[in-house]
């Protein structure tokens, strides 16, 4: 229990969301709103302004005339990606950890919480979801509880790999039954202390078993087979499940057949491997 409290408590140090990724959320929560009023949102930090156009003239968009102001940038690459694009540079140095209890380096999180949100934002329009920034949100910082919990994974290795190798436990509960909380937890109580929206807290905590999330299954079921879908095409964070499956409820909830499922597949990859200058330009 003493462990758990002290958990819990490395809550409070991490740091607040830039206020800019609060303002974004807030205002693209109105499927109408004015995109004057996002690019004057965003202008208001340097240093996501400057990440923007960064990426905005990165091979992915395959500009042949570089833009230089946000308003250029909204014009040549569009809305939803210059929403995409605030949000990562917002919250890229929070992601930026070196998690040595999972194996993964620096860079690691923020390259697989990127990939899943890219896969988030592709499925949620495929699906024609009225929100899919909410679901690209709730998609980036679905594995931000791993950076509380790292060191206490890294305490506890040999009984969590144990459970994972020898027992064929998920690493969510394996991390559960070691620590008595998981970081998918951890996630959800660092999304509410950020006060986001219930529906982005719902889907970082239920990442892991969308089938317990309640009153709707829609943002954990995304999140989750974007994040299954990221591992299996090699952008996963270090320590994963070593017999990852998706809950038997996901893809009918979705829609999806088996067979959706493999033919979207090679349109994932194909969007991963064109997004890579996006992940190489996150100056990290």
């Amino acid at each position: 229990m003493d462990r758990v409290k002290k958990i819990l408590a490395k809550i409070d140090s991490l740091p607040a969301l830039p206020g800019v990724v609060n303002q974004v959320l807030e205002i693209t929560a109105d499927i109408n709103f004015d995109s004057s009023k996002l690019v004057a949102v965003v202008s208001l930090d340097p240093g996501i302004t400057a990440n923007v156009l960064r990426r905005a003239n990165s091979a992915f968009f395959g500009l042949a005339q570089k833009v230089s102001t946000l308003r250029q940038a909204l014009l040549r690459i569009g809305v939803a990606n210059l929403v995409d694009i605030s949000l990562g540079s917002g919250v890229v140095q929070l992601l930026d950890e070196d998690l040595e209890g999972y194996g993964a380096p620096r860079g690691r999180l923020w390259r697989h919480s990127l990939a899943t949100a890219l896969v988030a934002r592709s499925l949620a329009q495929r699906l024609n979801f009225p929100q899919a920034t909410e679901v690209y949100t709730a998609a980036l910082l679905h594995d931000v509880g791993k950076i509380i919990l790292s060191s206490f994974v890294a305490d506890r290795m040999p009984a969590i790999e144990e459970l994972m190798v020898r027992d064929r436990w998920p690493m969510i509960e394996a991390e559960r039954k070691t620590l008595g909380v998981d970081h998918a937890q951890l996630g959800g109580l660092a999304a509410k202390r950020w006060r986001l929206s219930e529906p982005i807290q719902s889907a970082i905590e239920f990442h892991h078993r969308p089938g317990e999330a309640f009153p709707s299954r829609d943002y954990p079921n995304l999140v989750a087979l974007s994040n299954h879908l990221a591992n299996e095409l090699g952008m996963n964070c270090g320590l994963d499940d070593p017999y990852p499956s998706l809950p038997p409820a996901l893809l009918f909830d979705l829609g999806f057949t088996s067979q959706d499922l493999e033919r979207l597949k090679p349109q994932i990859k194909d969007l991963l491997e064109r997004a890579e200058p996006l992940f190489n330009v996150a100056g990290i």
